[in-house]
């Protein structure tokens, strides 16, 4: 895998953070593709590993930035809290109503590429 796409290993460095998971991580990774598609359009660069089991564990990773989840225990380092925003896609996309990847479309355009949901202007960032 490219440098990026490797999961962060070693020790949490100086400066972690420490937290629980206001959201059950398994609801969110079992909740299907259309959760997916948000969370590609909302968390662009952002990577992900699981492990099943107890505890389940899941890894976050961006850049500099990443998180580890074990069980509810969240353990964040970097600029970037990536488990906070997992969570506020999670909460966007019930707040939408739970959308189907059907519902989601793709623009691509000189400007750059727009995910949306029902319709090209309904754009999310």
């Amino acid at each position: 895998m490219l440098r990026e796409q490797r999961p962060p290993g070693g020790e949490y460095g100086s400066g972690h953070r420490e937290s629980r998971a206001t959201a059950e991580p398994r609801r969110i990774l079992d909740a299907g593709v259309g959760l997916d598609v948000a969370i590609a359009g909302l968390m662009p660069g952002v990577s992900a590993t699981a492990k099943q089991g107890e505890p389940y564990e899941l890894t976050l990773w961006s850049g500099e930035s990443a998180a580890h989840i074990s069980g509810e225990e969240v353990t964040q380092y970097g600029d970037r809290n990536l488990w906070d925003e997992l969570e506020d896609v999670f909460l966007r996309w019930i707040e939408w109503g739970s959308p189907d990847r059907t519902r989601f479309g793709l623009t691509v355009t000189t400007e750059g590429q727009h995910v949306w949901l029902d319709r090209p202007d309904n754009v999310f960032r």
